[in-house]
């Protein structure tokens, strides 16, 4: 009898899990319109926004609530953590400036396999943070190093 209630609740949850797993990877391809803006193994992501490098950096500076995500950011080490449901994953930001904006790379930080859907949250966090454009990597990744 235990069996078959664990069986039928671990049934029922099943559809459960896979949303909170499968919802941010179908809106990040809808916010990504087929633009791939990072690498194969999704550890640099690039972008260009009309801020220029100090009106980006004072803006990263003051978290807001309405962000997508919560984050600290050091600006003495360029680097931004990203935390979302007590996962973290750390991203050094490179900022090449350009003369009405700056191109933006984050590039990850440590182990490439880690846990976590943070990946699927970055280019919304980035488009609505900063109105930022998605780079095509392939054809921006030499550029915006």
């Amino acid at each position: 009898m235990g069996f078959i209630i664990f069986s039928i609740v671990f049934v029922a949850l099943i559809p459960v899990v896979l949303f909170f797993i499968l919802k941010p990877m179908f809106r990040e391809r809808k916010i990504s319109n087929g633009i791939r803006n990072q690498d194969a193994l999704s550890q640099n992501y690039l972008f260009k926004t009309n801020y220029s490098k100090q009106e980006f950096l004072n803006r990263i500076e003051i978290s807001n609530i309405t962000d997508l995500m919560d984050y600290t950011f050091d600006n003495n080490t360029m680097i931004i953590i990203f935390s979302k449901y007590n996962a973290k994953i750390p991203y050094t930001v490179t900022i090449k400036e350009l003369e009405n904006g700056c191109y933006i790379r984050l590039t990850k930080n440590g182990f490439i396999g880690d846990r976590s859907n943070i990946p699927y949250y970055i280019n919304e966090f980035m488009i609505k943070k900063f109105d930022a454009e998605l780079l095509p990597y392939e054809e921006y990744k030499n550029i915006v190093t």
